[in-house]
């Protein structure tokens, strides 16, 4: 008798014929997988006498959403990301895990500019929001990637200047933050762009000031 697989199967959600590749699947796609699940999850959490709430506010922007799950806490991914972010702020005032970071940064900033421009451009764009939590990727604020802003940034480096000397120069708006209304978006990501920003000396950013370079 042979012991040859059937070629295909009967899918118990869509009922859509597949080609089995596996013994004893059940499923066509991991769909169909997911919505067995769902169903099943359903169905326990009624014999278990649990339900779930029909609405509950976000802990982070307060607004109403019907959770999936029972330890539902955000509304939708982005509010889950800020979400994160206040709680590794809360972390980061422990003692040995401010200790731990700071020698991390030290040892990174020693041995890798690319990480000091994306610190370096991380609070430039921190700097948009007014003390407000950054609700978007700096990326997304400069409208490229951190490899392209570091080509365009060097490629307006002016005599002298080199990344071995990075600790020297700023990275300055070329219009000024205070020529914006960093309440509207737009011009949040207008002052944000990469577009916007040019390398200085120290002593030339501090004597421009909040004003035009010339």
């Amino acid at each position: 008798m042979s012991n040859k697989l059937p070629v295909k199967a009967k899918c118990k959600i869509c009922g859509t014929m597949f080609v089995l590749t596996v013994p004893n699947k059940l499923f066509c796609s991991m769909a169909c997988f997911k919505a067995r699940k769902s169903e099943r999850d359903k169905t326990y959490h009624k014999k278990k006498g649990w339900k779930l709430p029909p609405s509950k506010p976000c802990v982070v922007c307060g607004c109403g959403f019907k959770p999936n799950v029972s330890g539902a806490k955000y509304c939708s991914d982005n509010c889950r990301i800020i979400g994160r972010r206040v709680y590794m702020r809360s972390y980061d005032k422990l003692d040995r895990a401010r200790t731990a970071r700071r020698q991390y940064e030290r040892n990174k900033r020693a041995s890798n500019i690319q990480y000091v421009l994306r610190n370096r451009l991380r609070v430039n764009a921190r700097r948009l929001f007014a003390g407000d939590l950054k609700a978007f990727r700096t990326e997304d604020i400069l409208g490229c990637t951190f490899s392209d802003a570091k080509s365009h940034i060097e490629s307006l480096f002016k005599d002298g200047m080199c990344w071995e000397r990075f600790n020297e120069i700023h990275l300055d708006h070329i219009r000024p933050l205070s020529e914006f209304d960093l309440t509207v978006h737009k011009e949040r990501m207008v002052a944000g762009n990469i577009a916007n920003i040019q390398p200085l000396w120290i002593k030339d950013n501090l004597q421009k000031g909040a004003k035009r370079y010339e």
